[in-house]
């Protein structure tokens, strides 16, 4: 998106033709082989892949509504049934990938070395476009799919960055295809709308096509193409664009990131440029666990509701032996209730955990039980050794979004400069000043003088080194700081070795406090004051200084001045007796 996309003038920027893009048919994007493919496993991230099935668990024909079950007269084998109990084992893998590396308290922070304007308006625009709210929409796409494209721009003045899911996409140009950086881009999909016949006046679903092309000057929107016309390799010249816009700058607002670095070509069907999928290769897999989870699930219902069996004459029997029914079955002999053996229940219960630690080991997701990582949640070095293969996917998924985050920011950086900071409209910041503390011996004025709050005007600098720094995963408790703390004093002799601010400083989110050097300084007044209180306290214990409430006299003051130090006027201890006289 650039800016003016909303108020452009396709004529103006289409005047030239569009002969120049590239000549594909939007039906060889929608409907192809690549899309099935892409869409195929975005369907087990969404628990959507078997919405197409004909049949339900029970081998019955689904119904709608008030319509009821009816069963074809054939097996229906399970690959042709959907599910009744599912595990959303691709939604886990994705979302916890995710969470790690994008999640609470895991969002890098953004520099620019050596220029703090730079920096301070690469934040504002992070903020204003809502980047890393996009980031993690772009991660959950991206591990689905194994790709994904993000795209950057102003719209009346505001950062804009919209995420684009790659089975909608083709890159038809590269600048440079070793740094994913697009020359040109193009986005279509297929909808319908429901419109009237014209011969019959009944409603029907018209198909309609959605296109948008983006490369280096401009960015041209088409909303509206009939599917005869999305065939046609020469559309983008029988439809005129809906909305147009400049693109700013002369590269194009498009990043494409791979999930995982992929520097070999993809097998087909997919693209040279498709990465992997989180759980690339495991869709069979995670198809035998829906079906595991679908059959234990209708066992043990079966077995909560089972099947009476009475042994009488066979041509009594009404029924057919089997569990989960309401039918009585007649046999000679007695009665009985039809279970399913337990052992058989327990032994698809463990096939199926063994299939998901498979998928998860694969994938490099771990899930401990909670009371391991409870456990081990006192110390961040137990938690990276018990996270060591999860820590180690999410490095590389750092680098590859974080790569891609860094482009968006740059671009948005210069595009920003090249309109100008006074129409790029961003989030207002402000300072708080506080006044001057005063002098010694000044008075302080009867209106003493108020913080004042003043707004601070964002720039947009000369550095374009943007860069992003990340957290670690797992940072120290505070278990591990007492003990680091503990074994440093220590080994200093039992001496501190941090000062009083660190250590304010340390605690003071825990308190929600947000000026720890205020804190520091109310510290240092109430430590004051409790002097001040002790100090009285002990005078009053003390009682009065002298008789007549005047200072005591020094032990070494005399009136004559004659006696030495420590001398004392009652001849106590320290002092030479006179001798007698004549004696």
């Amino acid at each position: 998106m650039a800016e003016g996309a909303e108020n452009g003038d396709p004529q103006e920027l289409t005047r030239s033709g569009v002969g120049d893009i590239p000549r594909i048919p939007l039906t060889d994007v929608t409907d192809g082989p690549r899309f099935a493919e892409l869409d195929k496993y975005e369907q087990h991230f969404r628990l959507t892949q078997d919405d197409d099935k004909l049949y339900d668990w029970n081998g019955y024909f689904r119904g709608f509504g008030p319509m009821a079950a009816i069963k074809p007269g054939w097996y229906v084998p399970l690959s042709m049934r959907k599910p009744s109990a599912m595990m959303p084992l691709a939604k886990f893998i994705v979302g916890r990938l995710t969470s790690m590396t994008l999640g609470v308290d895991s969002e890098p922070v953004i520099t620019c070395e050596g220029d703090e304007d730079a920096e301070a308006y690469t934040r504002a625009l992070c903020e204003a476009s809502q980047l890393f709210v996009r980031g993690i929409e772009a991660r959950d796409i991206g591990g689905a799919c194994g790709s994904v494209a993000m795209s950057y721009g102003f719209v009346e003045g505001a950062p804009r960055v919209e995420v684009h899911n790659p089975k909608h996409c083709r890159v038809l140009e590269w600048v440079d295809r070793a740094e994913l950086r697009v020359g040109s881009f193009l986005k279509c999909y297929a909808y319908t709308e429901e419109e009237l016949d014209e011969k019959t006046g009944r409603p029907v679903e018209t198909r309609y096509f959605y296109a948008r092309f983006i490369d280096s000057t401009r960015d041209l929107v088409w909303t509206r193409i009939t599917e005869e016309q999305a065939e046609d390799p020469n559309w983008s010249t029988l439809v005129e664009p809906d909305r147009a816009a400049e693109v700013i700058g002369g590269v194009c607002p498009v990043i494409w990131i791979q999930n995982h670095p992929h520097t070999s070509s993809a097998e087909p069907p997919r693209a040279p440029y498709d990465g992997p999928s989180d759980y690339e290769g495991m869709c069979d897999d995670l198809c035998q666990i829906h079906r595991l989870k679908s059959a234990t699930t209708k066992g043990t219902i079966a077995n909560v509701d089972p099947t009476l069996v009475v042994k009488e004459d066979k041509s009594a029997n009404r029924g057919s032996v089997r569990t989960g029914s309401n039918a009585t079955i007649y046999a000679r002999g007695g009665a009985e209730y039809l279970y399913l053996p337990g052992d058989s229940m327990e032994a698809a219960e463990k096939r199926l955990q063994s299939l998901r630690t498979d998928v998860l080991d694969a994938s490099g997701v771990v899930a401990p039980p909670a009371e391991e990582v409870a456990s081990a949640a006192k110390s961040a070095a137990a938690l990276r050794i018990i996270f060591a293969p999860m820590t180690s996917v999410c490095s590389v998924l750092r680098a590859s979004y974080g790569s891609g985050f860094e482009r968006v920011l740059v671009g948005l950086l210069k595009m920003a400069r090249a309109l100008g900071a006074d129409a790029i409209d961003l989030p207002k910041k402000f300072e708080r000043l506080e006044p001057p503390e005063l002098e010694e011996g000044e008075e302080e004025s009867e209106e003493p003088a108020e913080a004042e709050i003043i707004e601070i005007k964002l720039v947009p600098g000369e550095s374009e080194q943007v860069r992003l720094i990340w957290p670690p995963f797992f940072s120290p408790t505070w278990t591990d700081k007492q003990i680091a703390v503990q074994t440093a004093k220590d080994a200093n002799g039992g001496k501190s070795v941090i000062s009083h601010r660190t250590a304010v400083r340390s605690v003071a989110q825990l308190f929600g406090v947000e000026d720890p050097d205020s804190e520091l300084d109310a510290i240092e007044d109430d430590a004051d004051r409790g002097l001040d209180r002790e100090i009285q306290a002990l005078g009053a214990m003390n009682g009065p200084p002298g008789d007549d409430g005047g200072t005591l006299p020094k032990p070494n003051d005399d009136d004559d001045g004659e006696k030495g130090a420590g001398a004392r006027a009652d001849g106590g201890p320290g002092t030479k007796k006179p001798e007698a006289d004549g004696g």
